[in-house]
């Protein structure tokens, strides 16, 4: 059996600078664009590099890819899909389950379908509580030969982070 890994990325901080902005149109604050940097190096530094990065539509989870695959060489194809804009668990697995030739996956979404998402494939939510910052990032690994095998409680939680937690280890 072939071991997969999937990368769960909830997008960085957004601005809210301009209130009247539609929610699908919020950029990213200051804070969001250090955090992509700062979760970008630590996966370039700690895990192998996405073959695939599929993101919802929304410019702050546009953003996020844009400023974490910057940072990396070779830079992985990155799929916009609609779906995933304040999607389900449910649809973000069914995204997932379509996936092929993609050995290493990582999806970038929004609250509460990424930490939903990360509650039922860990099959445990106290391995990384109730709390899913932005720019959290749950690496899990499945022990599967397609995506379309991923289930829920079949991932094996190998590390959740937080852009602050990395930034006071390497302080």
């Amino acid at each position: 059996m072939a071991l997969r890994t999937l990368y769960l990325l909830r997008h960085a901080k957004s601005s809210w600078a301009r209130p009247l902005l539609r929610d699908h149109d919020r950029p990213l604050a200051r804070r969001g664009r250090d955090a992509s940097r700062v979760i970008a190096d630590y996966i370039a530094s700690s895990h192998p590099l996405p073959d695939l990065v599929i993101t919802s539509t929304a410019a702050r989870t546009l953003e996020t890819a844009r400023l974490v695959i910057a940072r990396w060489e070779p830079k992985p194809p990155v799929v916009e899909d609609a779906s995933l804009y304040l999607a389900s668990p449910g649809d973000m697995l069914k995204c997932i389950h379509a996936v092929v030739d993609a050995p290493v996956l990582m999806l970038i979404g929004h609250n509460p379908g990424t930490a939903e998402l990360g509650h039922l494939l860990a099959g445990n939510r106290q391995l990384f509580g109730s709390k899913y910052p932005t720019a959290g990032l749950a690496v899990f690994t499945f022990d599967i030969d397609d995506w379309a095998l991923a289930e829920p409680g079949a991932g094996n939680l190998q590390a959740f982070v937080q852009p602050r937690g990395l930034i006071a280890r390497s302080a």
